[in-house]
């Protein structure tokens, strides 16, 4: 995998960003230990009640959710439980931030850059790497269907972690 990320020379942390990226390339995705699963469940399970409640404490855009759904229940949670239908925005596929693309990236990037969030929700598609996929190749065209849906999901995976590593 490749993603080169590089800060524009001589602006502070709070400007914009350069960034070259390259989701052409072939990845090798290995599954996750089941003990490590568990235990990033576990971990998630300890943060996530605080992490909430941070998203109501402040005046400015409190969540940037990324590659979600069009009706994700996050973002409807954070606007309904701050009272204000500006708490919180989408951007994704729907309405064209497409993390598969450097343009869909460096539009991300941007708002980040602009808005100013509290948070930076990644949500991802992992429907290619489902245990059910396995369940599913029955015959070669269908494995070679979900070898092109990883291909695809891989490419918004490293989208995602650009901006992960831009805003960290």
């Amino acid at each position: 995998m490749s993603a080169a990320v590089s800060e524009s020379q001589g602006q502070d942390s709070s400007s914009s960003h350069s960034f070259d990226v390259d989701v052409s390339q072939e990845v090798v995705w290995e599954p996750l230990p089941e003990h490590k699963a568990r235990q990033l469940s576990f971990q998630a399970s300890e943060v996530l009640p605080e992490a909430f409640g941070s998203l109501l404490a402040h005046n400015r855009l409190k969540l940037l959710e990324v590659a979600c759904s069009p009706d994700s229940r996050l973002t409807e949670a954070v606007n309904r439980a701050s009272k204000s239908e500006m708490s919180a925005k989408r951007c994704s596929l729907f309405n064209g931030y497409d993390l598969s693309t450097n343009a869909g990236i460096h539009k991300v990037l941007r708002d980040v850059d602009e808005l100013n969030p509290e948070h930076v929700w990644l949500s991802p598609v992992c429907g290619p790497y489902s245990v059910m996929q396995n369940v599913n190749q029955r015959n070669p065209k269908q494995c070679e269907e979900l070898q092109a849906k990883r291909r695809d999901a891989l490419k918004q995976y490293v989208g995602c972690a650009v901006v992960k590593e831009a805003f960290m």
